[in-house]
């Protein structure tokens, strides 16, 4: 190899190096965290919602954030099992569904808008800290949708 090729490896090197190591820091510095109307950090985005735990904690857990190993695992079972009788075959001849949905919880009012194959729920109850939550909501207290105010309808 000459010395021209050894110069032009190395400065080729020393770039890719160099590009490499700067790359973080000008990522870093790629502007201002986002804000809201109201200067709070703006969250929005997209997060992976595959998860057995729900947004808002059903009343039956009150003010509890934290629930038992047994209720955790009462909930995914109970899941698998959902999922499970929703791999047996449909009779054919069977009634059409109510209108408007049977009433459950379900994706597009559970009227059928999409099955499972679309809709990854996930197998867990959301666990921090090595604790299963009762909801992702924690504040305020009942983990659920805090009402809302004048100040914020009229913000709509």
């Amino acid at each position: 190899m000459n010395t021209f090729t050894q110069h032009k490896v190395l400065t080729l090197s020393l770039l890719g190096l160099i590009s490499v190591l700067l790359t973080p820091l000008a990522m870093a510095q790629s502007g201002d965290i986002p804000r809201t109307r109201d200067g709070k950090p703006d969250f929005s985005g997209t997060y992976d919602v595959s998860t057995l735990t729900p947004l808002q904690r059903p009343t039956r857990f009150g003010n509890r954030l934290i629930i038992t190993n047994d209720e955790a695992f009462a909930i995914a079972n109970s899941e698998f099992e959902r999922k499970e009788s929703n791999q047996q075959g449909s009779d054919p001849n069977r009634a059409a569904p109510p209108q408007g949905g049977d009433g459950s919880t379900g994706a597009a009012g559970n009227v059928g808008g999409y099955n499972t194959f679309w809709i990854d729920n996930g197998t867990d109850v959301v666990r921090i800290n090595g604790e299963f939550r009762s909801s992702i909501i924690v504040d305020p207290l009942d983990g659920r949708y805090p009402p809302v105010t004048d100040e914020a309808r009229n913000a709509i």
